[in-house]
C-alpha cells in the first residue's frame, strides 16, 4: 500500500540559515505509529535589516520529503499528484507540520525563491535539483537570491524541528570610488552586468553544482541605487551586485563587468568565492585599469550571528575567543604583568552593553606593564560616548596588523608606552566637541609623555575614517603619526561626506627631477624639505603627493611668458595632500598683458588632467605676471576639498585665485570642457576680489566651464552674488547657500550645506 503524508501549514515568516535541533514533544508513540513532527525554518535576526540580502524575496518556500537515501518523493495525502508541498512566506517564518512514521528516518528537502513569472530558478522535486535559466538572472537585481537545505531526521514522535536554510551562492560586489569624477569626464553609467563561470544545476541532496559549467551572464541592469543599501566598504559606491552559485567549497573564478551594453570593461581574473560569504571587488575602476582590491568576508549581512558572553577580565577573554565567541566587556580587559599575547578574533568582536570609563580603565583593551599585544583581527567597537577601544599605558607595547575600532574621541590612546599600527580601519562616534576638531584625535599621545618621548604611534598602514595621521592636530597643528618611507593619503569619502585616509608605502622627493621620475611610476611621493625646480613638474599618471613639514615646492624665476610650478594633464589623476606650499613661478620682464603664471594648471589645449587637492596644502599665484593664478583650469577637473588658495593679483588688475580658461592661452586652440568642484579650503587675494573665482567669459557661456561650490570659505567674494559672469552670478551647487562670515578680521563668505 502507498504511504502518503498528512500535510498541515502554519505561517509565520521567510527562512533562512540556521541549523537543525530536535526537541521530542511525546515519546509515548510506539514505533509504527504517526507521529507529527513540525518543521519551522528561520532567518537570524539580522535578516531583513538590509536592503540586498535581506531575504525578503524568497517568499514561495517549497518542499519534498524522501524515505532516506531515496529520491522519488512521497506524495501528499488525499492528492495523487502532488509531489511537494509549498506555502508563501510571511514575516520570516514558515511552519510545516507532517505525519510521519515512527522509528523510520526521512530526507526532507526545503528551497525558498521568488516564485514570480520570470522567476530564475526551477525545482524539480523527482531529481531533487534546482534548475537555473540564466536568461532570467540579472545583475543588481535581488530577486536572484534563493535558500535551501537538506534535512534527515529520524522521528521518535512528536517534535519540533528548527531548520536552518542557507544560500547556495556567494554574493559579488564591485565598487568604485571615482564614480563622481568619471562622471564628470563624460562617463554616463547607468548599468552593469557580469560574466563568470557557473553550473546550471544545483543538487539539493548534495549540494553540489552539476549540469553544464560554462561561462554565464548576469544581465544588464541598472546600478544599485542608495535604496539598495550601501556598498560594504566606506569609501566606495555600488557598481555592482550579483549571486553567483557555487558548489560548497571555496572556489577561485575570471569575471568580466561590463556597462551600459559594453560587456567587457574590466576583468578579474582568480577571484576567490565562497558560498553564502559575499567577495568586495572595489578601487579606482572607472579611471584605473590596473589597481584594485578582492576581499572576501562571512555573512551577507555583514553581521556575524557569534554567541556574545560576557567577560571581566583578559583570561575570559582569550576563553571566549577559543569557544568562538564574541564578548561583552564588564570592565576594560586588561593584560599586564609583562605578558605577551596575540589577539586573532577573526570575525568576532569586543565591545561594552554597559559604561566602562572610570578614573583608571578608559578603554576595551588596555595593554599595560610592559606587556605587549598584537592584535591580528577582529571588530572593537566601544559604546557610544563612553570609552576608547585600546589604550596603552605603563610601558605597554601594542601592534595592530589589521581590525576595526571604533572609539569615542579616541580609538587608539597611548599614555606611556608604545602603539604600532599596521593595518586596520580606524574611527571614532563620539567627536571632540570642538566642530574644527571633531575626529583630529582618532589617534592619540599623552601630550607631555610624547615630547620626553615616552608615548609613541608609529603608524605604517591602516585605513583612517576623517582622520589624517600624517596631518592631525592631536598633538598640535601638523601631527603627523606616519613613519619615514610611508605616507597618508586620501582613499574615498565616507557616506557623511567624511575623507577616508589611507596609510601606504611612499617615495620621498628632494629633487624637482626626482618629483617628475616619481609620477612617471605613478608613486606616492613625499616632500619633505623645500624643492626648488629648474623646470616645469608635470605629472601625467595616477599619483599621489603629500607636502610634510611645511615643505615647499616653486620653480626658479624664469622669462618664459607662461609658466605653472605643477602640471596636471596627458589622462593624470593626481591628489595632493599635506601641510606645505606650492608658489607659482616668479617672472622675469613677464609680458605686460599676456604673461600668466599659477602654482598649478590643470589640462592642456589636448589633453585633460584631474586633480583632487586635500589638507592644508598652500597654493600661492604671486608672480607678477599679468594673470597670477593660484590654480588655472585649462582642460579637465579640479575637486578641491580643502587647502588655501592665495593670490596678490596680476599687472593687469586681474585678481584671480582660480581661473578656468578652457584653451591653451594665444593659440586659437578650440575651448575645452572645465569642471571646478569646491568642498572646502579657503579662497583670498591681496588684489580686487572681484575675480576671485573666474572663467573665461566666451566658454562659460557656452557650457564648457561648469563651478559647483559646496563648502570653503571666500574672502571679499560672494560665490552665491557675484560679477565674475555677469551681475548676480552664482557658483553654489543646488541645497547649498553661502553666509557671511569673517576670516582674519576680514569680511567672508562660507558655503554651507542649506
Amino acid at each position: 500500500m502507498k504511504r502518503y503524508l498528512l500535510s498541515t501549514f502554519t505561517i509565520a515568516a521567510a527562512a533562512l540559515l540556521v541549523t537543525s535541533c530536535n526537541d521530542e514533544m511525546d515519546n509515548g508513540l510506539k514505533t509504527g505509529d504517526e507521529g507529527t513532527v513540525t518543521f519551522t525554518a528561520q532567518l537570524p535576526s539580522e535578516m531583513g535589516t538590509r536592503a540586498f540580502a535581506d531575504g525578503l524575496t524568497a517568499k514561495h518556500l517549497q518542499y519534498a520529503v524522501y524515505e532516506a537515501g531515496q529520491s522519488t518523493p512521497l506524495k501528499v495525502f488525499g492528492d495523487e499528484t502532488t509531489v511537494v508541498g509549498e506555502a508563501e512566506m510571511n514575516n520570516l517564518k514558515q511552519t510545516v507540520s507532517l505525519k510521519l512514521t515512527t522509528g523510520k528516518t526521512y530526507d526532507v528537502i526545503f528551497w525558498a525563491a521568488d516564485n514570480s513569472a520570470k522567476k530564475p530558478y526551477t525545482f524539480d522535486p523527482l531529481t531533487q535539483t534546482v534548475k537555473i535559466k540564466y536568461t532570467n538572472v540579472y545583475s543588481n537585481n535581488d530577486i536572484c537570491d534563493a535558500f535551501f537545505k537538506k534535512e534527515t531526521i529520524t522521528v521518535s514522535g512528536n517534535q519540533n524541528v528548527d531548520v536552518k536554510l542557507t544560500r547556495p551562492f556567494a554574493q559579488v560586489n564591485i565598487g568604485t570610488d571615482d564614480f563622481d569624477a568619471a562622471t564628470i569626464a563624460g562617463l554616463n553609467l547607468t548599468q552593469t552586468q557580469v560574466k563568470a563561470t557557473a553550473g546550471d544545476i544545483l543538487n539539493l541532496a548534495t549540494g553540489k553544482m552539476e549540469g553544464t559549467e560554462a561561462t554565464r551572464t548576469f544581465k544588464m541592469k541598472a546600478i544599485p541605487t542608495a535604496d539598495d543599501g550601501a556598498f560594504p566598504v566606506a569609501g566606495y559606491k555600488y557598481l555592482l551586485m550579483a549571486y553567483i552559485p557555487i558548489s560548497d567549497t571555496k572556489e577561485t573564478v575570471d569575471m568580466t563587468f561590463g556597462y551600459n551594453g559594453k560587456s567587457s570593461f574590466r576583468s578579474f581574473t582568480n577571484v576567490p568565492l565562497q558560498r553564502n560569504y559575499r567577495t568586495n571587488i572595489y578601487g579606482s575602476l572607472l579611471t584605473n585599469s590596473v589597481d584594485f582590491n578582492v576581499v572576501i568576508e562571512p555573512a551577507f549581512s555583514g553581521e556575524f550571528a557569534h554567541e556574545v558572553v560576557s567577560a571581566s577580565t583578559f583570561a575570559a577573554l582569550k576563553a571566549a575567543v577559543a569557544n568562538g565567541q564574541s564578548v561583552d566587556a564588564e570592565k576594560t580587559l586588561v593584560l599586564s604583568g609583562g605578558q605577551s599575547e596575540t589577539l586573532n578574533l577573526g570575525d568576532l568582536s569586543i565591545s561594552n552593553k554597559n559604561d566602562i570609563w572610570s578614573d583608571s580603565d578608559w578603554s576595551l583593551l588596555s595593554v599595560r606593564e610592559n606587556s605587549s599585544l598584537t592584535i591580528t583581527s577582529g571588530a572593537y567597537i566601544a559604546k557610544a560616548n563612553d570609552c576608547y577601544a585600546v589604550d596603552v599605558q605603563d610601558g605597554g607595547h601594542l601592534v595592530i596588523e589589521d581590525g576595526h575600532f571604533n572609539g569615542n574621541i579616541h580609538a587608539v590612546y597611548v599614555l606611556e608606552g608604545v602603539a604600532e599600527i599596521k593595518g586596520g580601519t580606524f574611527e571614532v562616534q563620539q567627536k571632540y566637541p570642538d566642530a574644527d576638531k571633531a575626529d583630529e584625535f582618532v589617534l592619540n599621545c599623552y601630550d607631555a609623555n610624547r615630547e620626553n618621548g615616552t608615548a609613541k604611534i608609529i603608524v605604517t598602514g591602516g585605513t583612517f575614517i576623517g582622520f589624517n595621521p600624517g596631518d592631525c592636530k592631536a598633538e598640535g597643528n601638523g601631527t603627523n603619526f606616519v613613519a619615514p618611507g610611508y605616507a597618508s593619503i586620501p582613499n574615498g569619502t565616507a557616506a557623511d561626506g567624511r575623507t577616508i585616509w589611507k596609510v601606504v608605502p611612499a617615495v620621498e622627493a628632494t629633487t624637482g627631477a626626482e618629483l617628475e621620475g616619481s609620477f612617471k611610476r605613478g608613486s606616492v611621493t613625499t616632500i619633505g624639505t623645500n624643492i626648488s625646480a629648474t623646470e616645469t613638474i608635470v605629472c601625467k599618471t595616477k599619483s599621489n603627493l603629500v607636502l610634510k613639514n611645511g615643505s615647499v615646492l616653486k620653480v626658479e624665476p624664469t622669462r618664459i611668458a607662461q609658466n605653472y610650478t605643477l602640471g596636471a594633464y596627458g589622462g593624470s589623476n593626481l591628489s595632493i595632500s599635506g601641510n606645505g606650499s606650492i608658489i607659482a613661478p616668479v617672472l622675469i620682464n613677464p609680458n605686460p598683458t599676456k604673461s600668466q603664471a599659477s602654482a598649478i594648471e590643470v589640462g592642456s589645449a589636448s589633453k585633460s588632467g584631474t586633480v583632487n587637492i586635500y589638507g592644508n596644502v598652500t597654493f600661492e599665484g604671486n608672480s607678477g605676471a599679468a594673470g597670477s593664478y593660484a590654480l588655472r583650469l585649462i582642460n579637465g577637473t579640479a575637486n578641491i576639498y580643502g587647502g588655501h588658495f592665495k593670490t596678490a593679483g596680476g599687472s593687469s588688475g586681474n585678481a584671480e585665485c582660480i581661473y578656468l580658461q578652457s584653451s591653451q592661452p594665444y593659440r586659437g586652440a578650440a575651448y575645452n570642457q572645465c569642471n571646478l568642484n569646491i568642498y572646502g579650503g579657503v579662497f583670498e587675494t591681496t588684489g580686487d576680489a572681484k575675480y576671485l573665482i573666474n572663467c573665461l567669459d566666451k566658454p562659460y557661456k557656452d557650457g564648457k566651464c561648469a563651478i559647483k561650490i559646496m563648502g570653503g570659505i571666500f574672502v571679499g567674494f560672494n560665490p552665491a552674488d557675484n560679477t565674475a559672469e555677469g551681475a548676480h552670478t552664482n557658483f553654489v551647487a543646488p541645497d547649498y547657500k553661502s553666509v557671511e562670515t569673517t576670516y582674519n578680521g576680514k569680511q567672508a563668505w562660507k558655503v554651507v550645506k542649506e
